[in-house]
């Protein structure tokens, strides 16, 4: 009869364990900067954009963030080619910075993500900001689809942004650094 209870509460114990980290892998792929479609966020915010790290956004109190790409963290720090350290975070939102001053932004919604935020791909006139990101190397590409993989491979190449140095992935550092 022991032996019986321990057996129940053994399965039932790792079957919650399995689904805690089934969804805590969702949250962390698709859901958070994954490409899901849901037609009802198929639609556009425009304005002038305030930056608030190398890949959110927030247009008109919206906050956006830009989907298929990984931007470090702001208080993220990276090796430069003379393996001295400097801050990437905030070099990341500075280019973006640099880039949407005082513009018009015009950002394609997708779909939303764990934290919900709008996902969506955002355009200066028909520059895609996501693309920008990854091609000059302050963003690296994140989806499924590989989206942005070739202008991330360009990047690496040239040694250019993240890419002159050493770093941990922008997913690799906020495991390390959690929120919460």
């Amino acid at each position: 009869m022991n032996k019986d209870i321990n057996y129940t509460l053994t399965t039932a114990f790792l079957l919650l364990l399995g689904v805690i980290l089934y969804y805590t892998y969702i949250r962390d792929s698709k859901l958070y900067f994954g490409s899901y479609n849901n037609s009802e966020h198929n639609f556009s915010i425009s304005g002038k954009a305030h930056i608030i790290d190398g890949d959110s956004v927030k247009i008109n109190n919206y906050e956006i963030r830009l989907i298929d790409i990984d931007a470090p963290e702001y208080k993220q720090t990276c090796y430069n080619s003379s393996n001295k350290v400097y801050n990437c975070g905030k070099l990341a939102l500075k280019f973006l910075r640099n880039q949407t001053n005082n513009k018009n932004i015009k950002c394609n919604i997708n779909g939303k993500d764990y934290y919900s935020r709008f996902l969506a791909t955002c355009y200066i006139l028909d520059v895609n900001l996501n693309s920008l990101m990854v091609e000059n190397g302050w963003a690296i590409n994140y989806s499924s689809s590989n989206k942005y993989y070739n202008k991330e491979l360009l990047a690496k190449k040239n040694k250019i942004g993240l890419w002159q140095g050493d770093f941990i992935t922008p997913r690799q550092y906020r495991k390390l650094n959690p929120r919460f």
